[in-house]
């Protein structure tokens, strides 16, 4: 065999080694591809777990005073959470139907309005101390607004409240109305003594006892805003039948801010929602 043909064969030799070393580093570079991007894709699926595991875990369940009633519950413990609250100060209804005793309404512990907010009249000035902060804040907030609001009527005794229906029946009666029809009708105007929210102090007049207070900015802004600090208004023009009272656009009662988000989204009125709670957040 001459140099020529064993250098060609060396070769060959050499061209094959480098051939299969090639081929075992793509085989390595290919394995190594394919564990990266199976770890990537595993990094991604246990993100994508603990992102969805959290969000099932932080949901929370339907609240108590502190918690959103956007519908109805949806189990045991918050449906006895919603009930609960009825037992709350701030959740207490007063209507024709579900009057208080004198005892009650002299035992209320109530604070003075700053009388930046207050018409001045006696029976403008105190509410229940609770609620005087929330009130506050709202009219200083509404006054940053360049609204002005002002308590006309808030916390009032039961010789007060006799009164003023007394008035409103004899107001009747010279409008040529029986006694026993301007009782009735006096009744839709002014609550009888004993069965007046201002009893609580948890209610306000604000600004105006007139129905025009609807065309007014205050009303508008007080429509947007006083959910926020746990207003409602009491007693909506679409609920007279439900209420029994009318139409009184002035008229606003603490709720608390969550109760009274809840009651604007659900649309009811005071009566609807206390039957809602009673039924453990089923409409």
């Amino acid at each position: 065999m001459d140099d020529h043909f064993l250098r060609r064969q060396e070769e060959r030799k050499r061209q094959e080694r480098l051939k299969r070393a090639k081929r075992k580093n793509m085989i390595i570079y290919i394995e190594t591809l394919v564990i990266f991007v199976l770890m990537v894709a595993l990094v991604v699926v246990s993100i994508n777990y603990v992102s969805l595991k959290g969000e099932i875990t932080d949901i929370p369940p339907e609240s108590t005073v502190s918690g959103s009633f956007s519908g109805p519950a949806v189990d045991t413990s918050s449906s006895d959470a919603l009930k609960a609250e009825l037992d709350k100060w701030y959740m207490k209804l007063v209507n024709p139907d579900n009057a208080v005793d004198r005892n009650f309404i002299s035992s209320v512990d109530r604070g003075e309005i700053n009388s930046r907010y207050t018409s001045g009249s006696e029976s403008s000035k105190t509410l229940d101390k609770r609620v005087i902060e929330h009130f506050e804040n709202m009219c200083k907030d509404a006054a940053n607004d360049g609204i002005t609001l002002i308590s006309i009527s808030s916390y009032r005794t039961y010789a007060y409240q006799e009164g003023l229906y007394k008035n409103r029946v004899q107001r009747c009666i010279n409008e040529g109305l029986s006694r026993a029809e301007a009782e009735k009708k006096a009744a839709t105007i002014v609550a009888l003594p004993g069965t007046s929210e201002h009893h609580l102090g948890l209610a306000v007049d604000i600004n105006s006892v007139e129905e025009s207070f609807e065309n007014t900015s205050a009303f508008r802004w007080l429509k947007e805003n006083a959910e926020n600090y746990g207003f409602i208004l009491r007693y909506p023009k679409d609920k007279q039948g439900i209420t029994k009272i009318i139409y009184e656009p002035w008229h606003y009662r603490f709720v608390g801010v969550e109760h009274a988000k809840a009651m604007n989204d659900l649309g009811m009125c005071f009566e609807e929602y206390v039957d809602y709670l009673k039924n453990g957040g089923v409409s």
